[in-house]
C-alpha cells in the first residue's frame, strides 16, 4: 500500500510538471545543427577573430577566474570580471559546437572543470563574490548558460550532478538582474523532472520578507514596471534581461497573468525606446527614439536572448520576426564583417566612429569605434553570444515530434523520430533572398513541419515538390504533416516588398522584409594600436570620404519611389561583405549643403582640440523649399554597413516621379 501511494505520488508531481512547464517549443542541440553559407562563415570569423582571441587580448578574459580551481572561499572578489568572462564562455562553447570546433568546446570545458573542482565542500561553485550591492549571483546567472550548452550537447553528467549540488547549498539570495537566474531553475527541473527547481523560483520571485526588506526587494523588481503604462526609465541590460523573467515564472505556475506581464514588458520597449535596427536604446539607462540614440552591444546580445526563451514558451513567430531583424540590423551593423573589432554602443546613423566621437558619453566618448577591446569589456564578452543565439534558434522542436524552423539561414539540421533520422537542409541566401529550398537530404520519417511565416510577408507562398500548398499566412507557423522521404522539396518564396515610413515626425525608413537599409559611406579606415591597464591591442579609426547629408525627396506616401536593384550574383558564402552589394534599394534625394556635422571639445595632455561627430537631423523647418538637384542614391543593407545613415530627413516633392525618376 505504501508503495503504491509513493508510485501515486510520483506520478501526480510528474503530471503537475507537464503542466506547468508550458514550452510551446523545445531547443534542438547545437551538435545536431550544422550552419552553412554566410551563417557559417560569421561563425568561423568569430573563432578566428574576437571569440578565439580575446583570451590573449586582455583582461579579465587573459585571467581564466571561474577555470583556476580550488580557491579561498573566505576572500572576496568583485562580480565584473566573472560576469564579462562568462559571457565570452557561453558564446564561444555555443560557436564550438555548431562548428564542431574541439578548441573551442575544450577551452570552456577547462574554466567548467575548473569551476567544478574549486566548488565549496558543500559544493557552491565560484568564490564569494562582493562590491556589487546586488550583483552576487548575477554571474552565476550567466556562466550556467555555458554549463547548461555544454551538458545539452555533451552529457556530461558531473556538469548536472555539480549544479544540483551547487543549488541545493547556496543560500545566496537573488534579485534585480539576478532573477534571470529562473531560466537556469526551468532547465533543471527539465532534466530531472523535480518540483523543487520550479518551487524555487517562486520562492526567489515571492520572498517572505520583513515589510522594509520587501520595499527594498520591490524597488529592485523591475519586472513589476512592465505593467506600468509609462515609459522605462532603468539600466537597459537589466531590463533585457529580465524581460523573461515573469514568462519563466509563467512556466513555473502556469499562471498566464505572468507570461502578459513580460509581453507588456516588450510592448513598452516597442512604444518608447525601439531603434527601427530592431534593438531598444540604451545608453546604459532606457532611452529614446532619435537619431542619436544608440544601444549597447550587451543590449543586442540579451534582446536576442530574451527573444528566444519568449519564442519557446509561447510559440509565437513575433518574437522570431524580433531575432531576425534585431541580428540582422542591431547586431551586424556593431560589428567589422571579418569579426575582429565591435563596437560598444553603435547608432542608426554614425559617420564618425573614432576615439573621440560618440554622440552620447557616459564613461568616455570612444564607445562608438570599432575595437578589440572596450572598457568596460561586458560588451567585447558578450558581442560573441549573438551569433550562436541566432544560429541555435533556427530549429526547434514541437508537439506531436514536429520540426519547427523559426529563423531562416543556409544549414541543415538531423531530426529524431521515433527511431528513424532525417536530415533536412535549407539552401537560401536569405534574407538577401526571400526564396528559400528544403531539402530532405537523408533518412525517411512522418512528422509535422512547421514553417515561419514573417508577419511582412504578405503573399508568401509554400510548394511540397512542385504543389502549392493552402492556408499560408503571414504571422503564423505553416504546418506540413507528411511522411517525408529523400529527395522531397520543399519550397518557401516569402516575398518581401521595399516600402519607407516615418519612424518619427521628422524621420523616414527604408525597409525590405526583415532588413532596414542604410546609405554605405566611403570610410578612411585606419587600423590602430590601443593601450589600457597594461593591455595592447587593436582597433579602427573611422571617417567619412563621401557625402552622408541626404535628404529623401519622398514623405513614404509614395512607395514607387523606392526601386529595389539586384547587381549579379548573391555571395552565398558572406554576402554581408560582399561589394558592391548585390541587393539595393534606390531613392530620390538630394544633398543638404548646411547640414554638417557637430564638433566636441576634446582636451588632452597635447592641450585642446575639437573631435567631428555625426550631427542630429536638422529641423523640419528648413524644408519648406528645398534647393539642390534629386539624384538616385542606393541604399544597401544596415548589417552590411560600418558607417551609415539609414534614419533621413525628408520633404514631400510632389515634383518627383516614378517614372521620370527610374527612367533608363
Amino acid at each position: 500500500m505504501k508503495k503504491a501511494l509513493i508510485l501515486s505520488l510520483l506520478f501526480l508531481s510528474t503530471l503537475v510538471s507537464a503542466q506547468t512547464n508550458a514550452s510551446k517549443f523545445s531547443a534542438v542541440r547545437l551538435v545536431d545543427i550544422q550552419p552553412e553559407g554566410w551563417l557559417k562563415t560569421m561563425l568561423l570569423n568569430q573563432e578566428n577573430g574576437l571569440t578565439g582571441n580575446l583570451q590573449k587580448i586582455g583582461t579579465p578574459f587573459t585571467h581564466d577566474s571561474w577555470g583556476e580551481g580550488p580557491v579561498d572561499k573566505t576572500s572576496s572578489r568583485n562580480w565584473v570580471p566573472f560576469e564579462q568572462e562568462a559571457y565570452l564562455l557561453d558564446g564561444m562553447i555555443r560557436c564550438g559546437y555548431l562548428l564542431k570546433s574541439d578548441d573551442l568546446i575544450k577551452r570552456v570545458q577547462k574554466s567548467i572543470d575548473g569551476a567544478i573542482a574549486g566548488a565549496s565542500p558543500e559544493g557552491v561553485i565560484g568564490p564569494l563574490i562582493t562590491g556589487g550591492g546586488n550583483r552576487d549571483r548575477w554571474p552565476h546567472a550567466v556562466f550556467f548558460r555555458a554549463m547548461m550548452a555544454a551538458y545539452d550537447n555533451s552529457g556530461d553528467k558531473k556538469i548536472l550532478d555539480a549544479m544540483e549540488k551547487h543549488f541545493a547549498n547556496d543560500k545566496a539570495s537573488w534579485t534585480d538582474r539576478e532573477t534571470s537566474i529562473a531560466e537556469t531553475m526551468v532547465w533543471l527541473h527539465e532534466k530531472t523532472g523535480k518540483q523543487l527547481y520550479l518551487d524555487m523560483i517562486e520562492n526567489m520571485l515571492s520572498p517572505k520578507l520583513e515589510p522594509k526588506e520587501l520595499v527594498k526587494f520591490q524597488k529592485k523588481d523591475i519586472t513589476a514596471d512592465f505593467l506600468v503604462p509609462q515609459r522605462h526609465v532603468g539600466h537597459g541590460v537589466t531590463y533585457m534581461e529580465c524581460l523573461k523573467v515573469p514568462a519563466l515564472r509563467y512556466q513555473a505556475t502556469g499562471d498566464a497573468t505572468y507570461l502578459e506581464q513580460s509581453k507588456k514588458g516588450f510592448e513598452k520597449l516597442d512604444k518608447y525606446h525601439m531603434l527601427p535596427d530592431g534593438v531598444p536604446s540604451s545608453e546604459e539607462g532606457l532611452s529614446e527614439q532619435t537619431s542619436q540614440n544608440t544601444h549597447e552591444t550587451c543590449d543586442v546580445a540579451d534582446y536576442l536572448w530574451s527573444c528566444h526563451y519568449m519564442l519557446q514558451i509561447t510559440g509565437e513567430s513575433s518574437y522570431a520576426d524580433r531575432m531576425e531583424r534585431a541580428l540582422f540590423n542591431a547586431a551586424l551593423g556593431s560589428i567589422t564583417k571579418e569579426f575582429d573589432a565591435h563596437q560598444y554602443s553603435s547608432c542608426p546613423n554614425q559617420v564618425y566612429c573614432n576615439e573621440n566621437s560618440s554622440q552620447v558619453i557616459t564613461y568616455d566618448s570612444s564607445r562608438m569605434a570599432y575595437r578589440q577591446l572596450h572598457r568596460p569589456p561586458c560588451c567585447s564578452g558578450n558581442v560573441n553570444r549573438m551569433i550562436p543565439i541566432y544560429v541555435g534558434s533556427q530549429w526547434l522542436k514541437g508537439a506531436n515530434g514536429a520540426l519547427v524552423k523559426a529563423l531562416y539561414g543556409p544549414g541543415s539540421v538531423v531530426h529524431q523520430v521515433g527511431d528513424s533520422k532525417i536530415t533536412l537542409k535549407e539552401e537560401s541566401v536569405y534574407p538577401y533572398s526571400d526564396s528559400i529550398l528544403f531539402a530532405v537530404t537523408e533518412g525517411a520519417a512522418e512528422f509535422p513541419l512547421q514553417l515561419r511565416i514573417p508577419a511582412w510577408a504578405e503573399n508568401a507562398t509554400v510548394k511540397l515538390n512542385g504543389t502549392n500548398k493552402a492556408g499560408v499566412k503571414s504571422g503564423t507557423f505553416f504546418e506540413l504533416n507528411e511522411k517525408f522521404k529523400k529527395g522531397d522539396r520543399i519550397e518557401v518564396s516569402l516575398n518581401a516588398k521595399a516600402h519607407c515610413k516615418k519612424w518619427s515626425d521628422d524621420t523616414l525608413i527604408v525597409e525590405y522584409g526583415s532588413l532596414l537599409f542604410a546609405l554605405p559611406i566611403e570610410t578612411l579606415k585606419e587600423k590602430v594600436t590601443l593601450t589600457s591597464r597594461g593591455d595592447t591591442y587593436m582597433g579602427y579609426n573611422m571617417s567619412p570620404l563621401s557625402a552622408w547629408n541626404y535628404v529623401l525627396r519622398m514623405d513614404g506616401t509614395d512607395q514607387s519611389l523606392l526601386r529595389v536593384v539586384r547587381t549579379g550574383e548573391i555571395d552565398p558564402v558572406n554576402p554581408w561583405a560582399q561589394q558592391p552589394q548585390a541587393l539595393s534599394i534606390q531613392v530620390p534625394a538630394t544633398v543638404l549643403k548646411e547640414w554638417t556635422e557637430t564638433y566636441q571639445k576634446v582636451t588632452g595632455k597635447e592641450g585642446v582640440a575639437y573631435a567631428p561627430m555625426t550631427p542630429p537631423l536638422p529641423p523640419l523647418g528648413i524644408f519648406i523649399r528645398l534647393p539642390g538637384k534629386t539624384e538616385k542614391i542606393s541604399l544597401v543593407p544596415y548589417g552590411s554597413t560600418e558607417l551609415r545613415m539609414s534614419m533621413f530627413p525628408f520633404v514631400a516633392d510632389f515634383k518627383v516621379s516614378a517614372q521620370g525618376l527610374f527612367a533608363e
